[in-house]
């Protein structure tokens, strides 16, 4: 049963005020017995030199595509991120594979005010999701975490699309990996 655990995953999305909470639970994973000990990882959404001294791999969160203008934004700011984790723990990027929850609002809201509720919406976007996992790639990135607060087995066309996407992403990544790992 637990030959298929390849890792203990101690939170997503953890700021400073999560900070005791993810140590008691790091302190439980390393009270394990042997058979059991895994990697640790993280997702960190601030304080990153803190939490990368708790784990071996420390998620730091992609910017949305959304947020920024220029690749070099997206690349500098990851980079700031792994700059405070260096030497403590592997920084990995963590890209997230849903539209945000104020994006489908909106979408809703629009629907509603067009008087058209079977206007479909588009949940997932297959061209950003590979944008961040490229973007990352060239930051220096050399592994991920494909965030979904929603299980990607539901059958909803945008949750196919989201695991056909982060299918391909690894297949891609796999492909690559040769020249990945000798830069």
């Amino acid at each position: 049963l637990w030959s298929q655990v390849s890792g203990w995953f101690l939170g997503a999305a953890v700021g400073s005020a999560d900070a005791e909470k993810s140590r008691a639970v790091r302190n439980r994973v390393l009270r394990m017995p042997p058979e059991l000990v895994r990697p640790t990882m993280i997702e960190a959404m601030e304080d990153h030199w803190s939490f990368s001294r708790l784990v071996d791999y420390m998620a730091i969160p992609s910017p949305l595509p959304t947020t920024i203008n220029h690749s070099s934004e997206f690349i500098a700011e990851i980079q700031s991120g792994f700059e405070a984790a260096k030497g403590r723990s592997q920084p990995i990027a963590s890209i997230t594979t849903e539209l945000p929850d104020e994006w489908l609002e909106q979408c809703n809201l629009a629907k509603e005010i067009l008087r058209a509720p079977n206007l479909p919406i588009e949940t997932y976007d297959l061209l950003q999701h590979r944008l961040q996992v490229f973007r990352s790639l060239v930051a220096g990135v050399r592994g991920w975490y494909f965030r979904s607060n929603r299980p990607l087995d539901s059958g909803t066309a945008g949750d196919v699309r989201r695991a056909s996407a982060i299918r391909s992403s690894n297949a891609e990544l796999r492909m690559l990996s040769p020249w990945i790992t000798a830069a």
